[in-house]
């Protein structure tokens, strides 16, 4: 009895050690969380956009681009009818003003910590010119599309006039997004059912921490968070064909037309069809009358 009552003893104590030592870890993960420092965003405001057109035109069109990635593109809208007469401002995103970051090895956290910063980025960009007097247009593509419509969910749609979704989802696929937390990059060969990508796997850390923020922010269940919108300043531009994010579904579409959103949905033109004629058009015309 005294050798299982020692037994049980050492049990116990071992337990208490193993006990102690996950709520030192659990610790350690907490202060490391709220001590992360996020991406810091200037004071300066014209550090985190830059333009191309009319400076005095009285529409201004705010662009977030595709990616994530850590380079800016600058061109993406000049196949809209009248760009040349917009004021067009395309926003940086925290890959493309923090290049440091694809070298961090990021806890979902840290990476939601960052996420946030890209809807704040926009906000202040979109204040800055409807500050000024402007009529504000902003477009988001493919990961530009997740961060408006999380912009949506987060600010609501009053702030700016008109919002162009173009290429993104409302509840994208679990094996999806989780495949993109996991660093593992899946497409929709059939344009419906996420499959794990055949050859294009990252192959260094800035190609992970893409695919990590991508994830996090296809991760929300937007049809949930939206529920109270009025969606009738947005149009929702999307490919039947898209091999990228995939089409939308038939709940997805019936979400946006009971919020008033307008809907185009194209047949055939793959992940960027939106930006060509005639599509292009019917966003111009959306977004002008």
């Amino acid at each position: 009895m005294m050798k299982l009552n020692k037994i049980i003893s050492v049990s116990m104590g071992l337990m208490l050690v193993l006990f102690l030592n996950s709520c030192s870890k659990d610790d350690d993960s907490i202060i490391q969380e709220e001590a992360y420092q996020r991406t810091q965003i200037p004071e300066n405001i014209s550090d985190i956009f830059v333009t191309k057109g009319d400076a005095n035109a009285k529409t201004v069109w705010i662009y977030e681009q595709g990616g994530p990635t850590t380079e800016l593109d600058d061109v993406d809208l000049s196949n809209f009818p009248n760009y040349d007469k917009q004021f067009n401002v395309y926003v940086h995103q925290v890959l493309t003003y923090d290049k440091d970051l694809r070298n961090e090895e990021l806890t979902t956290g840290q990476g939601e910590k960052e996420t946030a910063v890209n809807i704040e980025i926009l906000h202040k960009v979109i204040q800055h010119f409807k500050n000024q007097g402007k009529k504000v247009v902003v477009f988001g593509h493919s990961y530009g599309a997740f961060i408006v419509t999380n912009y949506l969910a987060e600010k609501g749609t009053a702030l700016a006039d008109k919002y162009v979704i173009m290429a993104g989802r409302l509840d994208a696929e679990q094996k999806f997004y989780e495949g993109l937390i996991n660093k593992k990059f899946h497409y929709f060969p059939d344009f419906v059912t996420p499959t794990l990508h055949p050859t294009r796997q990252p192959e260094n850390n800035k190609d992970r921490i893409e695919l990590f923020l991508a994830g996090l922010i296809m991760k929300p269940r937007y049809t949930q968070e939206l529920n109270s919108a009025d969606l009738s300043k947005v149009i929702y531009a999307f490919a039947n064909d898209d091999s990228a994010l995939g089409r939308l579904t038939t709940s997805e579409k019936n979400f946006l037309k009971s919020k008033k959103a307008e809907v185009l949905e194209i047949t055939k033109g793959g992940h960027s069809a939106m930006f060509e004629a005639p599509h292009n058009k019917t966003i111009y015309d959306f977004i002008t009358k």
